[in-house]
């Protein structure tokens, strides 16, 4: 553990401890003292706090105790609790919310695979650490309803920007563009635009590490290579660009999308899939990529393309905060660098059937 988290943890362990308490209920001291540490500026916002059961021990009280205070302490809004990301100090202190400037953030969609990634969590921390509130959206995986809601955004006066996870159609983007205000600071996540596209973009070449691994597969003796991926992947920009451009370099269909359910079948060695469904479930087979989006690749198990989302996050925003603080009409598009993880594991001899 960090020193400045013992040393946080240390304090409040010893003023609970202290006479300072008597006759006052334990949970009830401690949510006081939890709050008086907070408002000191020993306890940072978004300081991520430790599980329930080894907090307790480390303060020194039962774990019903600190249950009750961490209640108390939620029901004033100085903590935020989830059950996928634990607890949290709030970044922001009650009353102060409603004055934080509003940025939009448009996803494709709430899946499981979006949920249990690290891009919403690392966007909202790091729009809160620069003082501003998510406004969500979720186009429910449709083109035309989030061309719709970027339009919306761009005539809501109290939203100062957005990032965008696309999946709008071209015809569909053009027509949201040309309702945005000039300057307005708008940073795409997942593409780029075909032509000159007035906003920013900050996404991963997502591309340049489908055609490495064909390349290598295609070497060995390999023949074709399965795209199964998410979504509504044939009328996915993103994902037919990068079918395009295969084509073109490989020859027509040598990398083709198969549906979720060919992960299931027996394949022979000819062939190499590439997969970002997530691996719960998943039967563990050989020439078989997993596209992984992790805070930490010592999570990845396996041969993955792994995307460090929290990087992205923290880079759009930066780069979002930098847009609105001196508007230009110089945009950046950049692309961040994929990394193909535990390739050693990977089957790369073609050969019969399994």
């Amino acid at each position: 553990m960090a020193k400045k988290t013992e040393h946080w943890l240390n304090v409040l362990k010893e003023r609970l401890a202290s006479p300072a308490g008597s006759g006052v209920p334990v949970y009830r001291y401690f949510a006081e003292v939890f709050s008086g540490l907070i408002a000191g500026g020993l306890i940072r916002p978004g300081t991520r706090l430790p599980v329930d059961r080894e907090f307790a021990e480390l303060v020194g009280i039962s774990h019903i105790t600190l249950a009750r205070g961490l209640n108390e302490l939620r029901k004033k809004g100085l903590i935020e609790r989830s059950r996928a990301h634990g607890t949290f100090v709030a970044h922001t202190m009650p009353g102060n919310r409603e004055k934080m400037p509003l940025v939009a953030v448009l996803f494709d969609d709430i899946t499981p695979e979006v949920i249990c990634s690290t891009i919403f969590p690392s966007l909202y921390n790091e729009l809160a650490a620069q003082g501003c509130r998510m406004l969500f959206y979720s186009a429910a995986g449709d083109s035309a309803t989030q061309s719709r809601q970027l339009i919306e955004i761009f005539r809501n006066t109290g939203c100062i920007g957005a990032l965008v996870w696309s999946i709008m159609t071209p015809a569909d983007l053009a027509a949201a563009m040309a309702c945005k205000p000039t300057n307005w600071p708008l940073i795409f996540l997942n593409v780029h635009s075909e032509g000159p596209l007035e906003a920013d973009s900050i996404c991963y070449n997502s591309g340049e590490a489908v055609f490495e691994l064909t390349r290598r597969f295609l070497a060995s003796g390999g023949e074709k290579v399965k795209l199964c991926v998410s979504g509504d992947y044939q009328n996915n920009p993103p994902w037919q660009k990068i079918k395009a451009a295969c084509d073109r370099e490989f020859g027509p269909g040598t990398v083709t999308f198969e549906p979720a359910e060919f992960l299931a079948r027996q394949w022979n060695d000819r062939i190499l899939v590439l997969t970002n469904f997530r691996a719960l479930n998943m039967p563990k087979r050989r020439n078989c990529v997993r596209i992984a989006a992790r805070n930490d690749r010592k999570g990845v198990t396996g041969p993955a393309v792994y995307f460090h989302l929290p990087a992205q996050a923290k880079t759009a925003v930066k780069l979002l905060q930098r847009r609105i603080a001196s508007p230009q009409s110089a945009y950046r598009h950049l692309e961040l660098p994929c990394s193909l993880l535990n390739m050693g594991q990977l089957d790369l001899t073609s050969g019969g059937e399994k």
